[in-house]
């Protein structure tokens, strides 16, 4: 019964604050097994990055989110908000892949949105002198046959 109630205190603290209520599902899973489970994962390989971009994406996921919990959420609502071949929902798929460039530690923004002219997403991801970078165009004309569902 413990379990069950403290999983219904997760689904209501959810509401307005999903990291703490991860926690809560977490307890929940230690009284009763059957009820739902916390999101967790397997802990991420070490990889090193370029000092600078490495630097730039701990800043913004530092001052973004408050721990590993409400990162992984915010995550997985970011990767929702792609939603490719939706005309209506371009405008956020749009945004959420600026954000994600913004997570890697790319300088990430949108010149077709701020100036009218461009693609959708333009992402620098070079070093600071390299001047590479790389365009999205996130349009269903843009969308690849196989990733149409």
């Amino acid at each position: 019964m413990r379990g069950w109630l403290r999983e219904q205190k997760a689904a209501y603290l959810h509401l307005t604050d999903p990291a703490a209520a991860q926690h809560a599902l977490a307890g929940a899973a230690d009284d009763n097994q059957f009820v739902l489970h916390a999101v967790n994962g397997a802990a991420p390989a070490r990889v090193k990055a370029a000092a600078v971009q490495a630097r730039a994406a701990a800043e913004f996921l530092a001052a973004e989110y408050t721990d590993g919990v409400s990162l992984r959420l915010g995550v997985q609502a970011l990767l929702g908000e792609v939603v490719w071949g939706e005309e209506e929902r371009s405008d956020d798929a749009e945004r959420a892949w600026q954000r994600l460039g913004l997570h890697l530690g790319f300088v990430s923004t949108r010149p077709e949105k701020q100036y009218g002219t461009g693609p959708d997403n333009l992402a620098a991801v070079g070093a600071a002198g390299g001047n590479r970078a790389r365009a999205a165009e996130e349009s269903r004309d843009a969308v690849p046959d196989g990733a149409r569902q």
